[in-house]
């Protein structure tokens, strides 16, 4: 065990002179169920939590991953530890309770709670269907930093040194998931040289290479791949489709229903477009469906612009909308993709009289 963690440290070691900031660490446990049927090593025994420590005076940023069936359990060998985030398995996850103590448990270390979603599974595991996941995690999107997706049947879940990276699975649940989600996003498995490029594409900000890092089939060091893997990095950024700014897309949807241009409004909505209601417990549910919507709606509503903010992706407006005497404001959450409307999660509350008893410390708005 002890020549294992020297060997580690000095890879590591290496790795930061180079320039590597961040390190993931997945901790394997014999009782985690998720591995195929020819599983990885069991780990627990090296990274125990005094070498995770030595680690994490070693590296600017170090991740804990948990493949356990007991998290909760399992982490608070490590509470005093320093971890800057600390990933779990989401299909150890029985319940919302569960959930929440697991988070708080997380962020009072001060780590940075990211719960792994797997996307492809194995023989003894199915993946969660992407609308589960959404219902367990979404009252927690503000506690969570970041989502991680499992994006191989191997590497990671077996000792097979390369597994594919499914694409295509992993758009699926970033599609369901992003509305509403402001962290980041992490892709672990199958992220190789060849595929790295394709993960930047979704969005990941974090990318989990070990298996190429360490037991690449062409025999480069850890350096080699991590040079090569930084240069295919900048160039899918660089090769990225430039969009007009999203703030201006949304802007214009407003001002295309002020002036009732409801083609040009629909010319700015995504083909896969949704819209949701949560007041009224409402989904629309392509573009065609929500410019219908707004073109029968009774009345001639005008629209002024409150305020726009603008973060990634994700733009809100608070908006004022008016039709002969009736005022309204809605506030909405929009986010967009290939420079489109791709999602819209909009709240129009009621106006209410302001109650007495906090008459002495508050004044009018007009």
């Amino acid at each position: 065990v002890e020549e294992l963690q020297r060997e580690v440290l000095e890879q590591v070691r290496t790795l930061v002179a180079h320039g590597i900031l961040s390190f993931h660490l997945d901790i394997n446990y014999e009782d985690y169920e998720g591995f195929s049927g020819v599983g990885p090593d069991r780990n627990a025994a090296v990274f125990t939590p005094e070498f995770v420590a030595e680690l994490c005076e070693t590296v600017p940023s170090l991740t804990l991953h948990l493949l356990t069936l007991y998290p909760d359990s399992r982490l608070r060998e490590f509470e005093d530890i320093p971890v800057s985030v600390v990933c779990f398995q989401l299909d150890v996850v029985g319940d919302q309770d569960y959930l929440s103590t697991l988070i708080g448990q997380i962020r009072g270390m001060g780590a940075c709670a990211s719960p792994v979603i797997e996307t492809v599974g194995t023989e003894r595991q199915k993946p969660m269907e992407p609308e589960a996941v959404r219902a367990l995690l979404e009252p927690f999107f503000p506690h969570i930093g970041m989502l991680t997706f499992q994006a191989a049947g191997t590497a990671s879940r077996t000792n097979a040194p390369a597994g594919a990276f499914a694409r295509d699975q992993v758009k699926v649940y970033l599609d369901c998931l992003r509305p509403g989600f402001d962290g980041a996003i992490q892709i672990q498995g199958g992220i190789t040289t060849a595929t790295l490029g394709e993960a930047v594409k979704l969005g990941a900000k974090h990318l989990v290479c070990g298996t190429q890092l360490f037991r690449n089939r062409e025999g480069l060091t850890a350096v080699q791949v991590a040079e090569i893997m930084l240069q295919e990095a900048a160039t899918a950024l660089a090769n990225e489709p430039s969009h007009p700014a999203n703030r201006d897309v949304v802007e214009a949807l407003w001002k295309a229903f002020d002036r009732f241009d409801f083609d040009a409004a629909g010319d700015l909505l995504h083909d896969d477009f949704v819209c949701e209601w949560p007041q009224s417990n409402e989904r629309i549910r392509g573009k065609d469906n929500f410019i219908a919507v707004n073109k029968h709606y009774p009345g001639q509503w005008r629209i002024q612009i409150q305020n726009t903010v603008t973060s990634g992706d994700t733009v809100v407006t608070e908006v004022i909308a008016q039709a002969g005497d009736q005022t309204a404001r809605a506030i909405s959450f929009f986010t967009l993709k290939d420079g489109k409307i791709f999602r819209v999660r909009e709240f129009w509350p009621d106006p209410y009289p302001a109650p007495e008893w906090r008459a002495q410390w508050v004044e009018t708005m007009g």
